[in-house]
């Protein structure tokens, strides 16, 4: 795993940017239904797909979790690479990292 530092120094970018990236991080855990046909019965099972992403305006003003979700401006399987995955779009921290033309996620 990279540090802040080294993702700063890779990208070219301050340090405080990786920081605000990192902090501005939010955990979601979608559901989906798993159906066990096994035994000559289905069986239904919910299980969770758990994902970070950055927040599109680096703020949390509007919507609930799934809707800043939806306007995502990075996501990753961890927190760091949520992170890094902003900061190789242009994530920055001292601007309005808002995405007008964000297309929405689908899993």
């Amino acid at each position: 795993m990279k540090t802040q530092q080294e993702i700063a120094e890779e990208y070219g970018v301050m340090l405080k940017d990786v920081q605000s990236a990192y902090r501005s991080a939010e955990k979601i855990e979608i559901p989906r239904q798993v159906i066990d046909h096994s035994g000559g019965c289905d069986i239904a099972t919910v299980e969770f797909t758990r994902m970070w992403f950055i927040n599109s305006d680096d703020g949390f003003s509007y919507g609930d979790k799934q809707d800043r979700f939806n306007r995502a401006y990075a996501i990753g399987g961890t927190r760091w690479e949520a992170a890094e995955n902003a900061i190789a779009t242009g994530y920055r921290a001292d601007r309005n990292n808002f995405k007008a033309n964000v297309e929405v996620i689908e899993l």
